[in-house]
């Protein structure tokens, strides 16, 4: 996800607070074809130094499949969004779309 300086936030507490706050996710994995794609609940977790993502997947879900071992998987946190007129912004400015995401990625390990 392309983010410009100004609005990038490295602060994991921050981070983790809007994962909370909006725990309904996207989780991408990639396969050999279209990219798996599901939508859960998910909640993001510190452990000390490490943060977790916990989060449950039906294991009729064929997604489920791919989550063990050392595929990358992306978890999207999706937030508010809404357009902003170009008539809000200053002289010359465009249209644009305001939003807020967070991406986590990372290797996935299964629990039973």
């Amino acid at each position: 996800m392309y983010i410009p300086r100004p609005f990038q936030v490295d602060d994991i507490p921050t981070l983790l607070a809007f994962m909370r706050d909006h725990p309904f996710a996207t989780v991408i994995t990639p396969t050999s074809g279209v990219p798996a794609v599901t939508h859960i609940p998910v909640l993001g977790v510190c452990d000390g130094d490490n943060i977790r993502i916990r989060a449950h997947m039906a294991r009729a879900n064929e997604h489920s499949a791919l989550l063990d071992g050392d595929v990358r998987t992306l978890i999207a946190f999706q937030g508010p969004h809404a357009y902003v007129s170009p008539i809000l912004c200053d002289p010359g400015a465009g249209p644009t779309w305001d939003y807020i995401a967070v991406h986590a990625s990372g290797p996935v390990r299964t629990l039973d």
